[in-house]
């Protein structure tokens, strides 16, 4: 969710829809729109103290003056700047000599209007902190953790309405790509593997779209890699792709080294994953002790994956026993469905929305989100929003 309320201004609906539709897109709530500045400033006297973002279609150098009256009245809240007609060089400098913080030329390509948007967050202070990092890890090998990765991330998506990017971390053989049947330009092993030139837009363009607000950073997937990644490189890695999504989820490989829990401690919310099987039941009880010790670990989220409900041996409740937790989270043995989205490079929600598996995804998607069932109309997720935007 982006972290600045909109106010549109001159920004006519019929005529520029595709405003409306690149904010929505982005996680962007607009609070406002009015005709003229005039307008704004009277409509908005009351609301001088919340986080706003001005979004003002200029069509006149003359226009830029109002633009100025805009700044004046509510300073140090941003104006992004459309300019009609194109990106008109005069018009662009007097819209920045009047107090826009960005400027655009109508038409405008997504990619530029969002990073817009992302700079004017950076630039004003509502910047990486207020993403989230996720990481999913297995403890035993098959178990299904990036399966699950996969699905939770598409899941935090569609929730959230919020940008999204799943990041594979395993750097010798990656299996996102192949699962969901991407050819991606780039890959993580890439990008790793040439620190010096690694940057927040290198980073950007391995991205690959997978659906609306869900972007993958896809592991190594036409060969095995013998790269021996370091872990700063690893960690400025997960830096970059906070600062370009609200949420990213990291698929951990099942390394346990160094690297592993180095990176494993920049996530604020650890999701871990196990069967319904004594072997991976102790495993899980390891792993998770284990991660309690490392300094900065973030809040842990135990889940059996291809939960059984039939297996009275290994109930719920036995499994919680076992483990010592007061709580964990199951996902429904769905073999046919999870196969079946496989078979299609397809995440589960668009195989089979109401898949048995998918509804235990979105049980653990809310959690981690902190919201409720009755919450989720569109973007109105009231304790995500204050958790990104920093209000208590």
């Amino acid at each position: 969710m982006y972290p600045l309320k909109a106010i549109l201004v001159g920004c006519d609906e019929a005529d520029h829809p595709e405003v409306r539709h690149e904010l929505d897109s982005v996680g962007v709530v607009i609070q406002a729109s009015f005709n003229d500045v005039l307008s704004a400033i009277s409509g908005l006297a009351s609301s001088v103290d919340e986080k706003l973002l001005f979004v003002m279609l200029l069509r006149s150098p003359s226009q830029a003056r109002q633009l100025e009256k805009l700044n004046d009245a509510f300073v140090g809240r941003p104006i992004l700047a459309l300019l009609s007609g194109g990106a008109d060089p005069g018009l662009m400098v007097e819209a920045m000599r009047c107090g826009a913080a960005q400027v655009i030329g109508l038409p405008f390509s997504s990619e530029d209007f969002q990073r817009a948007l992302e700079r004017i967050a950076r630039q004003f202070g509502y910047s990486g902190s207020a993403s989230r990092v996720i990481a999913v890890t297995g403890v035993t090998e098959g178990c299904g953790a990036t399966t699950l990765a996969i699905n939770l991330a598409a899941e935090i998506a569609h929730l959230a309405r919020s940008h999204t990017i799943l990041a594979e971390l395993s750097l010798r053989l990656g299996r996102v790509a192949t699962l969901l049947d991407l050819e991606p330009r780039f890959t993580t092993h890439d990008l790793i593997s040439d620190p010096e030139r690694m940057d927040i837009e290198v980073v950007r363009q391995a991205l690959t779209e997978v659906g609306d607000h869900f972007a993958v950073l896809a592991g190594p997937y036409k060969g095995i890699s013998s790269l021996k990644p370091m872990t700063p490189h690893v960690v400025r890695l997960v830096d970059y792709a906070r600062r370009l999504a609200q949420v990213v989820v990291l698929d951990m490989p099942y390394t346990f080294d160094e690297v592993y829990f180095g990176t494993i401690a920049t996530a604020d919310q650890v999701v871990i994953v196990g069967e319904q099987n004594i072997p991976t039941i102790r495993a899980l009880k390891t792993v998770r002790e284990t991660l309690q010790k490392v300094e900065g670990m973030g809040t842990q989220y135990l889940v059996i994956n291809r939960f059984d409900a039939s297996l009275s041996e290994f109930s719920r409740k036995h499994m919680t026993e076992l483990l010592g937790v007061p709580h964990i989270y199951t996902v429904a043995n769905d073999w046919s469905n999870l196969a079946q989205a496989t078979n299609n490079g397809r995440v589960l929600r668009a195989e089979n929305p109401h898949a048995p598996a998918l509804a235990d995804i979105d049980t653990l998607a809310r959690t981690l989100l902190g919201i409720q069932e009755a919450e989720h109309r569109h973007w109105h997720l009231p304790k995500f929003l204050r958790q990104l935007t920093g209000r208590a």
